[in-house]
């Protein structure tokens, strides 16, 4: 009977230190994750300016939210999710990651500079509308949603994930883009310092753009003609849904 008891007891013990090891760790909400900083918010997105420095971690902290960010400077990181193995990114500057939420991670830069984002949520489920999963996705999608062995094109680009689009621009001096007309959000977000000008076609009224880097500017309702106003190629990533 003895012997019985203390099996008994070990196997309690050996189970409770498994499901301990498997528990998930605390999570903050991200507006609470230090790292995360809220600069707007609307009943669509929520945008985060996103700044790691070297060597540093984020709290656990939990992605409610579909999001999708942008990277402004060539990074490396690793991200913890409980119960999976680590993932190691090297990222280049301006390359875009899309993940539907629901799940908990971390993350440690593991670079001598700090990892610098801008992250988006996107506050409607129906936006991306669970189209971001590496089972069925291929070529640029399947990069865009990091599966494995996919890897984004150089620049330009423009894709669809479900009503979600997203077009990484770069423009020549005086070169043009004309975004999406077909969305209700739009905006930019500069990947260089730039300036830009802004040509509302419907009634030829024009407006200065002047932005830094990780900066975003909002399109009004119309179709627009976006010309590049400096002496140098300008970066940025265009956003519709």
């Amino acid at each position: 009977m003895r012997s019985l008891t203390l099996w008994l007891s070990g196997t309690l013990l050996a189970l409770t230190a498994v499901a301990t090891t498997q528990s998930p760790p605390a999570a903050v909400p991200i507006t609470s994750e230090p790292h995360h900083r809220l600069v707007f918010a609307s009943r669509t997105v929520r945008i985060f300016d996103v700044v790691v420095p070297p060597h540093a971690s984020t709290l656990w902290h939990r992605h409610d939210y579909d999001y999708f960010f942008v990277v402004l400077n060539h990074s490396r990181v690793r991200v913890e999710q409980p119960g999976q193995p680590p993932k190691d990114l090297d990222l280049p500057a301006g390359a875009v990651r899309v993940a539907g939420g629901g799940f908990v991670h971390a993350l440690q830069n593991e670079a001598d500079t700090a990892f610098h984002n801008v992250t988006v949520e996107l506050l409607d489920p129906h936006t991306l509308a669970g189209r971001c999963g590496c089972t069925a996705a291929e070529g640029l999608t399947a990069a865009l949603c990091g599966c494995p062995g996919a890897s984004l094109p150089a620049p330009p680009w423009t894709a669809r994930i479900g009503q979600l689009e997203l077009a990484s621009v770069v423009l020549d001096p005086e070169g043009h883009y004309e975004p999406s007309r077909n969305a209700r959000t739009r905006f930019l977000i500069a990947l260089t310092r730039l300036t830009l000008r802004d040509i509302q076609l419907a009634s030829g009224r024009q407006s200065r753009i002047r932005l830094s880097e990780g900066h975003f500017h909002w399109l009004s309702p119309g179709p627009h003609r976006i010309e590049n106003a400096s002496s140098t190629p300008a970066r940025f990533l265009s956003v519709a849904f």
